[in-house]
């Protein structure tokens, strides 16, 4: 689920990863399941010894491979555009990751899938090197949304460009009726 909202100078995209609910209870039974048999192993090297660093093991394991699981059941990706910048932020319902800014001169929108019924596309941000000239990725978005969301967003910062066009030159702000 994709929400959209804009403001005079930016646009607000919010996506929430949408995965099944069976394949939510799938990852979860997997991670606990993993998760229990490391702490397990880990109890059970305890008989030789005290060996306190085993316990890190199933905490490792949490914290690389478990964040999957927490992306793929509350993961939201919250991206704010304006004329040259973009923010971009990553939710995993419980933290947030820190809010980065960069800057961009080029927007596009890219198909995941050439072959997919609904026509779902990927936000990309680039620039042109200056040394090169060539195109570089300023950042990708990691959820797809559909292209006519998409549209929207393009509307919405074209309108936000003209207007800011219109302020720096001194043009009264233009309203459509």
């Amino acid at each position: 689920m994709t929400v959209i909202n804009a403001d005079i100078f930016n646009v607000y995209i919010r996506s929430s990863v949408s995965t099944n609910r069976y394949v939510k209870v799938l990852f979860t039974l997997f991670n606990l399941g993993a998760f229990v048999t490391l702490l397990w192993l880990a109890i059970s090297m305890q008989k030789d010894g005290p060996a306190p660093l085993i316990f890190l093991l199933p905490l490792i394991y949490f914290f690389s491979l478990g964040k999957y699981l927490i992306w793929n059941i509350f993961g939201e990706e919250i991206i704010i555009v304006n004329v040259t910048h973009v923010s971009y932020q990553h939710s995993y319902g419980l933290w947030k990751t820190k809010l980065k800014t960069e800057k961009y001169s080029l927007i596009e929108a890219w198909p995941v899938d050439e072959t997919q019924t609904e026509e779902d596309v990927k936000l990309w941000f680039g620039s042109y090197q200056k040394e090169t000239k060539l195109r570089e990725t300023v950042f990708q978005s990691t959820i797809a949304i559909k292209a006519s969301e998409w549209l929207s967003v393009y509307n919405l910062l074209s309108e936000i460009q003209l207007d800011e066009f219109s302020v720096e030159k001194g043009f009264p702000k233009i309203y459509s009726n």
